[in-house]
């Protein structure tokens, strides 16, 4: 597709950085995104901090989530007082309901690190099955973020990128896992027709809708 070759032609630098970031928080634990220049942003993240971004951001808009990111440090995660407020200050919604998500993940963060060298679908089903807060998409979100690149991040700019250019029919009021896995496997021709992972074919075509590659 004409459209996703120019994106790759512009852009593959700064999607190739996002890609080094996500890998480089999977391998060390840690590092620092840089959103220049899409943001004049920097944002600290841990294993732990990217699960709760991850949480955070479900029906809420991506740049909120970072705000949160950026306002909480690893510890005060324990903290549902804590989080509640810096999720309502960040203009986060449901934060009532996340905050609880949120602290409860944390306490069973080791539990959850345990799983995630397995198989990345075997992982995913793990989270959704496990962890609060955590649908396909979140659970998809988190693995992506911390360097896994088979999973489909699939929310509505990319539902909406894909029913623009007649992949499916129309725009799927709720996924159901079956639904999921169908748009997943849409996405995976996608990328491989393009020689992209998953991983960095959600970034080219979330930069299509929005005009940023955040993450």
């Amino acid at each position: 597709m004409e459209t996703i070759k120019a994106l790759i032609r512009n852009l593959s630098c700064y999607v190739d950085q996002r890609i080094s970031e996500f890998k480089a928080l999977g391998e060390n634990g840690n590092v620092i995104f840089n959103f220049n220049p899409f943001i004049n942003l920097k944002v600290y993240s841990t294993l732990r901090l990217e699960l709760a971004f991850c949480i955070s951001v479900a029906n809420s808009r991506a740049l909120n989530g970072l705000i949160f990111q950026n306002s909480i440090m690893e510890w005060e995660l324990m903290d549902r007082g804590v989080v509640e407020r810096v999720l309502k200050s960040s203009r986060i919604r449901f934060y009532s309901r996340k905050a609880e998500y949120i602290t409860k993940s944390i306490q069973k963060f080791n539990l959850i690190s345990n799983v995630l060298d397995r198989d990345v679908y075997v992982a995913r089903e793990w989270l959704v099955e496990n962890v609060d807060g955590l649908g396909y998409k979140e659970a998809s979100h988190f693995l992506r973020n911390i360097g896994k690149d088979d999973v489909a991040i699939i929310d509505r700019h990319i539902l909406s990128f894909l029913h623009k250019n007649n992949y499916i029919d129309r725009m799927p009021r709720n996924l159901s896992r079956k639904t999921y896995l169908e748009i997943e496997k849409i996405m995976k021709h996608i990328a491989d027709e393009n020689n992209l992972s998953l991983a960095q074919l959600d970034l080219y075509l979330w930069y299509y809708e929005t005009g940023k590659i955040l993450k």
